[in-house]
């Protein structure tokens, strides 16, 4: 085949351009791979300054707690930087600190007795601040109006009702009015585990809760459907907790739905990024200690199944319907969005038997 000068001529031109065009994106693309991998490195340090911020705090309200009332690291009315040393002993010199790890404690500046406890988590120049607030630790029975009846375990409804849907079901929740602070759930009178009227839902609001009771959602009644809505920065679950997903069609659709629903409250919780979680969300943080849901099983009958979440802790994700403990289980959910387990727990949880702190806003 003859190729003329002129044509010859315009192809040159032509593959430059080619080459030119494939050079600029093989640029472009390491340039953005170069921003990933950066991106991921700052996310990566990041999360490590949230923990370390976490069990510096820690450390913090273990020492304020064990300290004589007359000689707290910081006197009320005080307000002092200070900082961790390896021994886990305060130190006003920042050259002798662990971990790069900042507490500062404050007073509050509006009501007495009340104290702030930060800590600033640093990791090459990346830091993370995280926020923890004394408050009175109230027990839910004696609170007024009461929030549940210690003689009989029953969490009662409150009297802000709102509706809701609750398995597809559209439902009124009788909700409380928020508790500000740290409230305690433990049935001591009763031989009942804490329940809600059956076919009812119920809203519980405060900063943290702890049930030291076991919680039983299971329903009473046929075609019943209740819930138990828990909005807090914090919860934990320090016995079991029942739910209930069981339904049958003899003789006519039959069903039992009892189910735990986790919310944060408006503007509070973890910010996503500090967590490996997503951006611009809130999470609250919940404790399990057992778990376990009734379901159909073989010829219809039911039973319980294990939930698998003994001993664990996770971040839950702030969402307008919450997060229900049995659409969790079918995998409703998506993990490292909705829910992100917590690995290490003692930088991520409160001291054992504190009650006296709760996470506030980061």
């Amino acid at each position: 085949m003859k190729i003329f000068a002129g044509e010859k001529g315009a192809a040159l031109p032509l593959a430059l351009a080619v080459m030119l065009i494939v050079s600029l994106l093989a640029a472009a693309l390491w340039q953005y791979s170069m921003t990933e991998n950066i991106q991921v490195e700052k996310e990566k340090k990041k999360l490590q300054a949230h923990y370390l911020a976490r069990a510096g705090a820690n450390a913090a309200i273990a020492a304020w707690l064990e300290a004589p009332f007359n000689d707290k690291p910081v006197q009320i009315g005080e307000p002092a930087k200070l900082y961790l040393a390896g021994d886990g002993t305060f130190t006003g010199s920042p050259e002798n600190a662990a971990g790069e790890v900042e507490i500062y404690v404050e007073p509050d500046e509006t009501e007495e007795g009340i104290v702030h406890i930060t800590a600033t988590g640093r990791v090459d120049g990346v830091e993370s601040k995280v926020t923890a607030t004394s408050a009175p630790y109230v027990d839910g029975a004696e609170w007024e109006p009461p929030l549940y009846d210690k003689s009989t375990g029953l969490i009662t409804p409150g009297t802000v009702t709102y509706s809701a849907t609750v398995d597809g079901r559209k439902k009124t929740v009788y909700a409380h009015e928020p508790v500000e602070g740290a409230v305690k759930f433990i049935n001591s009178d009763s031989q009942r585990p804490l329940h809600i009227q059956s076919n009812t839902c119920v809203e519980l609001a405060s900063n943290a809760m702890e049930f030291k009771s076991p919680v039983d959602l299971v329903q009473t009644g046929d075609r019943d459907t209740g819930a138990l809505f828990l909005k807090a920065e914090y919860i934990s679950f320090k016995s079991s907790i029942a739910v209930e997903d069981y339904s049958y069609w003899w003789f006519g659709s039959h069903y039992y739905y009892g189910t735990i629903i986790l919310k944060v409250p408006d503007g509070l919780g973890v910010d996503g990024r500090e967590i490996g979680g997503q951006a611009g969300s809130r999470y609250g943080m919940v404790f399990f200690d057992d778990a376990y849901i009734w379901e159909m099983g073989l010829l219809g009958f039911e039973v319980r199944h294990d939930l698998h979440m003994e001993n664990k802790a996770y971040y839950f994700k702030s969402r307008p319907d919450g997060i229900d403990l049995i659409r969790w289980h079918r995998g409703e959910y998506t993990e490292g969005i909705d829910y992100i387990e917590i690995e290490d727990q003692d930088a991520a949880s409160l001291p054992q038997g504190s009650g006296l702190f709760y996470w506030s806003r980061d």
